[in-house]
């Protein structure tokens, strides 16, 4: 991993890629010297400033024993790929609603949900910005958004803070944002809509991705992890 040690960060060009002038030196250092402040050129050649963070000591441990005997020891909300019963009875469903909305849906939206999947990207995004733009909106739309977000799982989260503008210190609205892969996220929503080839390209996600937690609240009989993901 490289990291530059100048105080001020690097020059960028229009793709966010980082300029070097020739007197610049780049250091390699092991992961765990880094410190904050620091700024990593990644394999892309875009640039982050590493940011430090509180140690995270989760609130519960949860034992998984496998049919095999192998015991695993995760948090509460490490996430997991699992298929249930119910998965298994709504897919067919979730293919036939999907198939009929996917015809009422506009051009300008598949074409953007076309860019997006074969976009080799791993930028990340919120469910909002796929219920911004694509059209018509209904409630079956959105509940299919919402479907597509839970069978992938996001790939990160975000705090947001909405800052009180008459001057309290305490800001009116903390959350936690989840993020998902851009690029997977339009693929199952084609895939979900049966727009072009997209299903033999892309099968769709037959199960959930849900944190251990709430795995205790199925029947261990009824959980199965496949590995790879399942589809149908």
């Amino acid at each position: 991993m490289e990291a530059e040690r100048d105080s001020e960060r690097p020059e960028l060009d229009s793709r966010g890629r980082v300029e070097l002038a020739p007197d610049e030196e780049i250091e390699v250092i092991r992961f765990g010297d880094l410190k904050e402040g620091d700024v990593l050129i990644g394999s892309q050649g875009r640039t982050e400033v590493v940011q430090g963070f509180d140690a995270h000591t989760p609130e519960a441990m949860y034992q998984l024993e496998t049919d095999s005997g192998t015991v695993i020891e995760v948090s509460g909300n490490h996430l997991l790929y699992v298929v249930t019963s119910n998965d298994r009875d709504l897919h067919r469903m979730r293919l036939a609603d999907g198939k009929k909305l996917g015809k009422a849906l506009s051009r300008q939206s598949i074409e953007v949900l076309e860019d997006l999947a074969e976009t080799d990207s791993s930028s990340h995004a919120m469910i909002a910005e796929f219920e911004d733009f694509l059209e018509p909106k209904s409630e079956e739309l959105t509940a299919i958004i919402l479907r597509v977000a839970e069978s992938i799982g996001p790939v990160s989260e975000s705090q947001l803070y909405v800052d009180d503008l008459e001057g309290s210190e305490k800001p009116l609205f903390h959350g936690t944002i989840q993020n998902y892969s851009r690029q997977i996220f339009a693929q199952q929503l084609l895939s979900v809509l049966n727009i072009g080839r997209a299903r033999k390209r892309w099968p769709t996600v037959v199960g959930t991705v849900m944190t251990a937690e709430m795995l205790a609240f199925y029947d261990p009989e009824d959980i199965y992890i496949p590995d790879p993901p399942e589809v149908l």
